[in-house]
């Protein structure tokens, strides 16, 4: 998840605990150093920034590192150490309200980060798997554009913050049965044909408009990847199978150098890596499927080198 993300993530759980606050009965039951704290949670997985700036030598490591304070285990950890700090100077009591109040606050940062095509490191540092439930695609804005602009009608009105809790709580839900409804509806309507032999698994992945324009994607343990574009009118197109990787020699070389491997399988969730040559050099180039099926620029990792494998050259490029 890139710096961008991590800020949009966090600055979206800050702004649903300031809608929250403004609900009565929340408002009454929880004091002002619990909402405060909350927030102080959600912020906690972006120190991970300044420890990562302190750690990596360049932006590819930076990338590539293993989640601190943005994995549950590791702030979980912070979060017991800080209330037994705090209950052995200001008692139990006051202990646990905290851990609780950073503890919320936290959950909320890591279930919304979840919620998009990054996912969340759950069991790191014990495992570098991701799993994530990317109900909005173009990470968390639209959600915080809604959260946004409900918080400013409700300074406007607060005499109406019930209703106006209502009708975004309204408005969020219209949107997730939008994509859930595309989703379900583009797999029943393009299921025949993705069916056939030799295929390993159905999976899906999404563009990054935010609107819910879903692709299809079936897996294949043969030829690489096999993907159907489904539109929501229930219309199947299907699209020539892409290899996920390259059975020359040279490419399998090159996934084997390090840094290849790291930025392979941690910065790209469905890579497809295709190698070229030119005179004396090798270029391999690494894309996720959805940006080689849709022709679009994304996010792009290029190695060069020569036949000898010497002079290595890494470059990432649209990894704001």
């Amino acid at each position: 998840m890139t710096e961008s993300q991590r800020l949009l993530t966090a600055a979206t759980a800050l702004l649903l605990l300031c809608v929250a606050s403004h609900v009565p009965r929340l408002a009454a039951r929880f004091g002002r150093r619990a909402w405060l704290m909350a927030g102080l949670g959600a912020l906690l997985p972006l120190l991970d920034l300044p420890l990562f700036y302190f750690r990596a030598q360049d932006r590819i490591e930076f990338l590539t590192l293993d989640p601190l304070l943005s994995a549950p285990l590791p702030a979980l950890g912070a979060i017991l150490a800080w209330a037994g700090a705090i209950g052995l100077w200001s008692g139990w009591r006051a202990a646990r309200e905290q851990a609780l109040s950073l503890g919320t606050g936290l959950a909320l940062h890591l279930a919304l980060a979840a919620l998009t095509p990054s996912g969340v490191a759950w069991l790191s540092p014990l495992s570098a798997g991701r799993w994530a439930w990317p109900l909005f695609p173009s990470a968390n804005w639209p959600l915080a554009l809604l959260t946004a602009a409900l918080l400013m009608v409700m300074e406007l009105w607060p005499a109406r913050t019930r209703l106006l809790g209502i009708l975004g709580g309204s408005a969020l839900t219209l949107y997730l049965l939008l994509v859930l409804g595309g989703r379900f509806w583009a797999a029943a309507a393009c299921a025949p044909a993705t069916d056939g032999a030799g295929l390993a698994s159905r999976v899906e992945i999404e563009p990054t408009a935010p609107w819910p324009t879903p692709w299809l994607l079936v897996r294949s343990a043969d030829e690489g990847y096999r993907a159907v574009l489904a539109g929501l009118n229930g219309s199947c197109r299907t699209v020539e199978p892409i290899a996920a990787w390259n059975d020359q020699p040279r490419l399998l070389w090159l996934l084997g150098d390090p840094v290849a491997q790291r930025v392979y399988l941690r910065l790209f969730r469905y890579p497809v890596a295709r190698v070229s040559t030119a005179s004396s050099q090798i270029t391999l180039v690494v894309q996720e499927l959805r940006d080689v099926i849709a022709a679009e620029p994304g996010p792009t990792f290029v190695l060069r080198t020569d036949l000898g494998g010497r002079d290595l050259l890494y470059q990432l490029q649209r990894f704001e």
